[in-house]
Formats: C-alpha cells, structure tokens, sequence
C-alpha cells in the first residue's frame, strides 16, 4: 500500500529511475545506487528499510541498496513500466515507438524462451533472466548458462534483430564487454522473417570480438560515428 502510494508522486521516481538501477548477478538482485536516495527523504529511506522493501547489498564490497526479492515481481510489473515511460525523452520515445525497437524487444523475449527450452534439463533454466530492463548499460541483455553444469552465468548474451541478410548494430560498450568476456559473451542474432516458426533456430556467435573484430573474413564492418575531442 506504501509503494502504490508513493508511486504517485513525481519524487518516487526522481528515485527509481533507471540512471540509478542495476542488476547484480550474482545474487539476482536489483541494485539502487546510494545517491539515490538524497538526504532530505531519509525517513522515506528509513521507512522501506524498516519494511524490508531495501537492504544493503549482501556483497560488502558493493555500496548499493537491493530491492528484497519478495517484491521483485512487484517492482517489474508495477513500477518498471512507469519508470521506463518516466525515462524517455521525446526522442527515445520516438525511438520506442519505432518498429525496430518493438521487434528488438520481441527478439529479447525470444531468446530468453530459447535459452529456457535449451537449459530444460537443469535447475538453471528458471535463473536465466533478462537484465535489459534493469541495466541498460550492461553491454548485454540476457545472463544465462552455457551448460547444465554451469555453476554460475557463464553465457552474456546480446540480442540483434535483423531481417534478410544478418547485419547489426554494435555499440562501443557492448563492444568492450565482449573483449572483456571473451568465450562467455555471445551475439544471438534473430531474423525477424523466421522469429514465429516454431524450429528456428537463431544465429550464435561465441566470443565476436575475436570472431568479428579480430580476425572475420565474413563480416564487412564500417565506421558510421566517431566520438571526438579536442586535445
């Protein structure tokens, strides 16, 4: 009754807002940075602490608020879709809006089903999550594993739609991630001819930095934008 009533104030979401929201996958936890918070709404901080709606982070070495579990499918189907309209300006509304974004998401919810129907076998097929909504700078949109065995997310997907022939978008962040990652970051990408058949399979690149940056024959790749600064 608290969170449907503070979510009626603009303030809330001066809070909750995805400049200040991550996602720790190690614990499957939703992060809130500290400095969300600022000191004139301490009691509002005091007040969903007492309640247990935010704790610390389980991880000491992480300053960041967490949003208890128990409320997780609250936060996602309550407050996500307010904070995401909240998020956008008129142009990434527009962008929103745009038939591309709308088949992007669709792709994302895809492979998300994919990954559950090829995990089906282990317990982990109900920890794969797609962190996209939470963390827009990850680099990647969906954590998942690379076999029944795996212990821990070992699979850092990107999605891409495209339709004919493959092609994409890649940004410099998700760029750096899939250096970093290596053999653990995977391109999923989706043909949106072929999304609605129920044998499709997607086109999976592992490690597509040394696959498509380093050393591909089989992909062209052009420079659209620079970022430039004066000495």
């Amino acid at each position: 009754m608290i969170i449907n009533t503070a979510k009626k104030d603009e303030v809330f979401y001066e809070i909750f807002n995805q400049d200040y929201l991550s996602y720790d996958i190690v614990h499957n936890l939703i992060q809130l940075e500290i400095s969300a918070i600022p000191l004139r709404f301490t009691g509002f901080r005091r007040l969903l602490v007492n309640m247990g709606f935010l704790s610390f982070s389980p991880d000491l070495n992480i300053q960041k608020w967490v949003i208890n579990p128990k409320y997780k499918n609250m936060f996602d189907l309550d407050l996500m879709p307010e904070i995401k309209r909240r998020r956008m300006s008129l142009a990434s509304l527009q962008k929103m809006l745009d038939l591309n974004k709308k088949l992007g998401n669709e792709a994302e919810e895809f492979i998300l089903d994919y990954e559950k129907k090829r995990l089906a076998l282990s317990k982990n097929s109900m920890m794969i999550r797609q962190i996209s909504n939470y963390d827009v700078g990850a680099g990647y949109d969906i954590i998942s594993y690379n076999s029944v065995d795996s212990k821990e997310y070992d699979r850092f997907i990107e999605v891409k739609s495209f339709s004919g022939t493959p092609s994409f978008h890649w940004s410099r962040n998700e760029i750096d991630i899939a250096r970093i990652k290596k053999q653990h970051y995977f391109l999923y990408l989706v043909d949106r001819e072929h999304i609605s058949k129920m044998s499709y399979i997607p086109l999976i690149i592992e490690n597509p930095y040394e696959q498509i940056i380093e050393k591909s024959s089989t992909w062209n790749k052009r420079i659209e934008e620079y970022f430039v600064m004066k000495d």
